[in-house]
């Protein structure tokens, strides 16, 4: 049976090797020493698991830097994993495309080609709505700015009468101001995407 001083400075090896090579791309070696330090983590976890109150508080302060270690190479190897996944559909993606591209210059595919030009005038029609869309919008906002207008009278006249000074109204003013420099800097900012997407 093994005991927690024989499998602590094992693991707590482990732990450096696993830290020291973590900068690197994981290789095989890396992947097998991290296997075995959480192996040992599970182990040494059951172990303390039976060990007195007072001893087990010890050795969990112990085994705290160790799970750290331990979960940091992990979080390496899952990174890399993700990275390489990524590469991998994205040169699926690449090849698939050239693929599609060769046959359709080779044979002239015109199954494709019908389907390229029903995928445009989906494209259109969405297009279309966009911008009856946005025609509807600027719609509302004239309206939503004709009662704006009457309501900033409104309030000019409430500030006579309540004493508001100039400086206050010069602010406002000048918010109103910036605000419409901020909707047409918007409205040019989506017709320039849009433009870019069409």
């Amino acid at each position: 049976m093994t005991t927690l001083s024989e499998i602590f400075p094992r693991a707590r090896r482990l732990a450096y090797e696993t830290r020291q090579q973590s900068g690197s791309f994981p290789t095989p070696s890396f992947l097998t020493t991290l296997k075995s330090l959480e192996a040992d983590l599970d182990t040494l976890d059951t172990l303390v698991a039976k060990e007195s109150a007072s001893g087990r508080q010890i050795w969990k302060r112990k085994l705290h830097g160790l799970k750290e270690d331990a979960a940091a190479a992990r979080r390496v190897v899952d990174r890399h994993g993700r990275a390489s996944d990524a590469g991998a559909a994205h040169r699926r993606e690449r090849d698939e495309l050239l693929h599609r591209r060769r046959r359709v210059a080779d044979g002239g595919d015109v199954g494709n080609l019908v389907d390229e030009g029903a995928s445009l005038g989906r494209s259109l029609n969405e297009v279309t709505d966009m911008l009856e869309s946005g025609k509807g919008s600027l719609g509302e906002l004239k309206a939503q700015r004709k009662r704006m207008t009457g309501v900033q009278g409104a309030l000019a006249d409430m500030a006579d009468t309540l004493g508001i000074s100039s400086s206050v109204m010069r602010i406002v003013q000048r918010r109103d101001v910036t605000d419409r420099y901020i909707v047409y800097g918007g409205i040019a900012l989506t017709l320039i995407v849009m433009y870019l997407c069409w």
